[in-house]
This record gives C-alpha cells, sequence and structure tokens, in this order.
C-alpha cells in the first residue's frame, strides 16, 4: 500500500525545552501527524537571536539546529500553515576561568619611601567569567600590597634597603597555595639619603 503524503492535523516539537551551552549547538526536529505529512511550508523562529539562532535543515524540513549566542532564554516557534508550536530554549554560559595575567607595563618599579604606585595586569581570556587575580608582596615590610580590582593592584613603598628589593607578583590559588602568573621588582628609594 502507498502512503501518500497529506497536509499535517498537528505539528509537535520532540523537546519542548532545551538547555545548551553558549557556543554550541542542538538539533530539535517536529514530528507531525499524520506521519508523512507534507512539510514544504514548515519555518522556524527565533524569538531573540541575539540569544539563539536556527538554521532550518535543508533536506529533512522538519529538523532546525539551534545554536546558543548568549546566556538567556528564548521561544523557538515552530509554523507549518495555521499550525504551531514551541519550545523553550535556555541558554546558559559556562565558566570561562583566568587561565593567565600578566603585569602590563613589565618594567621594574622605582618609589620613595610612603610613595605609591598603581600597576594594572592584562588577564587572559578577555572574556573571562570566573576567577580571582591575586597579588602578593615577596616582603610587606619593604612593599605593601593593596589590591583594587582583578585587573589593579596599588604598590606602596614602605621601607628601602640595601640588598635584594622586593617583588611583586599577580597569581592564583591552587590547592591553597599561591601560585605566581607574573612578577616585578619593586625598587624602594629612601629619598633622605
Amino acid at each position: 500500500m502507498l502512503l501518500l503524503p497529506s497536509p499535517a492535523t498537528s505539528i509537535e516539537f520532540e523537546d519542548s525545552t532545551l538547555s545548551i551551552d553558549v557556543g554550541e549547538s542542538e538539533i530539535n526536529k517536529i514530528v507531525t501527524i499524520p506521519k508523512y505529512a507534507i512539510v514544504d511550508d514548515l519555518t522556524f523562529t527565533s524569538s531573540n537571536t541575539e540569544v539563539a539562532t536556527i538554521l532550518q535543515d535543508s533536506e529533512d524540513k522538519t529538523k532546525v539546529t539551534i545554536t546558543a549566542v548568549a546566556s538567556g532564554e528564548v521561544t523557538i516557534t515552530a509554523t507549518l500553515g495555521e499550525l504551531t508550536d514551541t519550545c523553550t530554549v535556555t541558554c546558559i554560559q559556562a565558566d570561562i576561568p583566568i587561565t593567565y595575567a600578566q603585569f602590563t607595563n613589565q618594567s621594574p618599579i622605582y618609589i620613595n619611601e610612603g610613595e605609591s604606585v598603581t600597576r594594572t595586569v592584562t588577564i587572559t581570556p578577555e572574556n573571562y567569567t570566573t576567577g580571582e587575580v591575586l597579588f602578593r608582596s615577596s616582603d610587606s615590610t619593604l612593599a605593601r600590597v593593596e589590591k583594587v580590582s582583578n585587573t589593579e593592584v596599588t604598590i606602596t613603598g614602605v621601607y628601602s634597603q640595601l640588598g635584594p628589593q622586593p617583588t611583586v607578583s599577580c597569581g592564583h590559588l591552587v590547592n591553597n597555595v599561591f601560585v605566581p602568573w607574573d612578577t616585578i621588582t619593586v625598587n624602594i628609594i629612601n629619598p633622605d639619603a
């Protein structure tokens, strides 16, 4: 017995809800009643293409690829003539950790006792969403650090001495141990000497 395509009496997404990580894609499909209905005019729309984009399969018109481009929630609507169905898509921004930080100005610091200077760091990747840059002085009796933000630190010369000069590092914690990414030398000068 030969089955001829006939008009659809119902359309429905296989998955009525989806969660997709930003940058990832999922395929959803429309199920029709009858199973072999005519779907040439089936279309898909996204309620917000800045959150999720869609691409209908050119060979199987019942399939749509949904790509999450930003965090948020969108509604994907399938339309076939007078028939519609929707799929709610939650787009989730996965955590992007800081992988490296480096002082923007690599040259040694020269400051007088009691003076302060601010240095900035560049964080990789720029679009990080999680993580913290920490700042440490090798000797806080000589050079004191005060974190302003993840990308900025104020360094104050406390006391000058002959011999090894203190360093300031930016880094992170690994198993509760400070691990430096980058270090600069602080030369503290006694203006009265």
